[in-house]
């Protein structure tokens, strides 16, 4: 919006027979103009996944951060942040809340918190390597499909999204034993996860943690 013609006080007026004038020359109205403005940028990391996939674990794993955590879904309604600890480069870290099969047709928590994914530098995939339940819809759970979910959700709100930003994958909860390892080999052999960095880890322990994040800010400081 542009301003408008500034005016002149009575010191412009001023003349040997006119020392104190009491006239002035008034400014002319500006431009006027609603703007929304967006915020295009809340972290360098975005968490990515289900609910209850250890996202609010692991940040509070690498930085001191205290989200909230509860064995039930959807603990976290809204993104949390914080500071990476231990990489060379702190880090800004965003848990976003849980995406769930539907989540581009604005099912769960909807298309809120699909944007904020879109406001982070890289993104970081934590799935669940114990999920191999059936939900109420019938549908069965495990990492692998869990994965193939999340990129489609994420294909569906924004295609741009995943071709324009790094991605890394967390095999969380590597603690949780022979299922979690079986798991782990299945998502390995997947096709779904060609050319993606796996790190299997665990944020309620601290296995792998470290090792990922450095990675992770590796990667970050090459697209800055």
């Amino acid at each position: 919006a542009r301003g408008g013609a500034g005016g002149r006080g009575n010191s412009a007026f001023t003349s040997s027979i006119r020392r104190s004038p009491y006239y002035k020359e008034p400014g002319q109205p500006g431009e006027k103009m609603e703007v929304v403005v967006e915020l295009k940028s809340i972290a360098d990391v975005g968490l990515v996944g289900f609910p209850n996939a250890g996202k609010s674990t692991w940040l509070r794993a690498i930085s001191n951060a205290v989200p909230k955590t509860a064995p039930y879904p959807f603990t976290t309604l809204h993104p949390h942040l914080g500071v990476t600890r231990d990489t060379q480069t702190p880090l800004t870290v965003a848990d976003i809340p849980g995406i769930i099969e539907g989540s581009s047709e604005n099912r769960g928590l909807g298309l809120g918190f699909l944007r904020h994914i879109q406001r982070t530098s890289l993104l970081v995939f934590i799935l669940d390597m114990t999920a191999s339940t059936t939900t109420a819809q019938g549908a069965n759970r495990d990492p692998v499909r869990d994965l193939q979910t999340l990129y489609a959700e994420l294909d569906a709100y924004n295609p741009d999204i995943r071709k324009s930003r790094p991605s890394v994958i967390v095999a969380n909860k590597m603690d949780c034993g022979a299922e979690a390892s079986r798991n782990l080999r299945r998502l390995v052999q997947s096709p779904v996860t060609h050319v993606v960095p796996i790190f299997p880890a665990s944020g309620a322990t601290g296995d792998g943690v470290e090792y990922c994040m450095r990675f992770v800010a590796g990667a970050i400081g090459s697209t800055r």
